[in-house]
């Protein structure tokens, strides 16, 4: 007699009647565990390394999206943009201190060159905030 119609086989506690067992090859939980959302960071990592087509002067790059803000802030910061700066300059905070790379003498003139822009937009704001009442103060400058 075949082992699974034996009248003696023992059914009780943690031993099933051998015709109600999982028979080999099947699975208990079928459709398995659901799946789970997905986590927003995952899904803004998963954006950002998505290719985009960028045209930079007469060339067209396929680059990742997270590269493509990288250099939209950096060009940014060049013109002076004070947010762009900020975020510039504090993304490159942890790597200040890194013996192997000229990154300090970089971000010095960076900030000289922000100085600069920020020196030049205040001397811009006071100029237009103080008017000019005499015309005899004022020197051209003439060129050779």
């Amino acid at each position: 007699m075949d082992k699974n119609n034996r009248p003696d086989s023992p059914v009780g506690y943690k031993k099933p009647p051998r015709h109600s067992q999982f028979k080999p090859g099947q699975s208990g939980n079928a459709k398995g565990r659901p799946k789970q959302s997905p986590k927003f960071a995952d899904v803004v990592s998963k954006q950002l390394r998505k290719k985009v087509k960028v045209t930079m002067g007469d060339k067209v790059l396929n680059i990742s999206m997270f590269e493509a803000i990288a250099i939209k802030h950096v060009s940014r910061a060049i013109n002076g943009d004070p947010k762009s700066t900020a975020i510039v300059l504090s993304s490159l905070k942890p790597f200040e201190n890194d013996h192997d790379n000229n990154l300090p003498e970089l971000l010095q003139q960076f900030r000289e060159i922000h100085a600069s822009h920020a020196a030049d937009e205040s001397a811009v704001r006071r100029s237009e905030e103080i008017p000019a009442t005499q015309s005899d103060d004022i020197n051209p400058i003439e060129e050779d």
